[in-house]
C-alpha cells in the first residue's frame, strides 16, 4: 500500500464586518465540493482544515494531491457565508506545512 500525497493550500478571506468561525468555513468549503464534484469525488479527496486564525482570516486546507484544481474551483465560486460576502484568496500550495510556514510566506508565521 502507497501513502497517500497531500498538498497544503494557504488562503486567506477577505469580507467585510463579521469574524466568520473556522468549523462554518469547512462545512461550506465541503458542501460546494460535494454539489460540484459529488460525495464519490470528495470522499477522495481527504480534505481538512489544519489551521485558521479568526483573527488574521488565515487559514491552511489538506488536500489529496489530485484534487488541488478541483478546491481551488470550489474555493472560488463560494461568494457567502452566513449572509457575509467573502472572496478566498490562495497564497499558495505545498506539499509540506514547514515549507508554507518559511520566510516565503513571513506574514503568515503568524498563525502557529
Amino acid at each position: 500500500m502507497h501513502r497517500i500525497r497531500r498538498r497544503y493550500i494557504l488562503f486567506d478571506i477577505h469580507y467585510l464586518s463579521k469574524p466568520l468561525d473556522g468549523r462554518k468555513i469547512f462545512t461550506k468549503i465541503c458542501e460546494i465540493f460535494k454539489t460540484l464534484f459529488g460525495i464519490i469525488v470528495y470522499s477522495s479527496t481527504n480534505i481538512k482544515l489544519i489551521e485558521y486564525d479568526q483573527n488574521l482570516h488565515i487559514g491552511i486546507i489538506r488536500v489529496s494531491h489530485n484534487h488541488v484544481e478541483n478546491l481551488r474551483a470550489a474555493l472560488a465560486l463560494i461568494k457567502q457565508i452566513e449572509g457575509e460576502e467573502i472572496i478566498f484568496h490562495i497564497h499558495k500550495v505545498s506539499g509540506t506545512l514547514r515549507s508554507l510556514k518559511s520566510k516565503n510566506t513571513m506574514q503568515y508565521n503568524s498563525i502557529n
